[in-house]
């Protein structure tokens, strides 16, 4: 009976303190990422930079300036002999997109 009390304290012994070097050692470095900033994209003309969520450092370049949903009215697209878009429609204080197609 003594030996086995023994047994078991040595083992939680040792899970004790294998748990405090996982948590001191092994896991900060598992979990370390680096802190490197990319290097910004050179924009071509009329290319902007959209900021992800407000956040300066989480900037994606995108092809048009940002524009509020009241200064847009419709999109345009012409592709291989085929148009379509999308129209902003004001409808009973309701915004809608309208799809079509020539």
């Amino acid at each position: 009976m003594k030996k086995n009390k023994l047994i078991l304290l040595i083992l939680v012994s040792v899970a004790i303190v294998l748990a405090v070097v996982y948590f001191a050692v092994v896991r900060p470095i598992v979990n370390r990422t680096e802190k490197t900033t990319a290097e910004p994209v050179a924009l071509l003309d009329g290319e902007s930079y959209f900021h992800l969520n407000g956040n300066e450092s989480n900037q994606i370049p995108v092809m048009f300036k940002q524009v509020d949903r009241q200064d847009l009215y419709e999109i345009r697209i012409e592709n291989g002999g085929e148009t379509y878009g999308f129209t902003h429609v004001v409808s009973g204080g309701k915004d809608y997109f309208l799809m079509w197609t020539e």
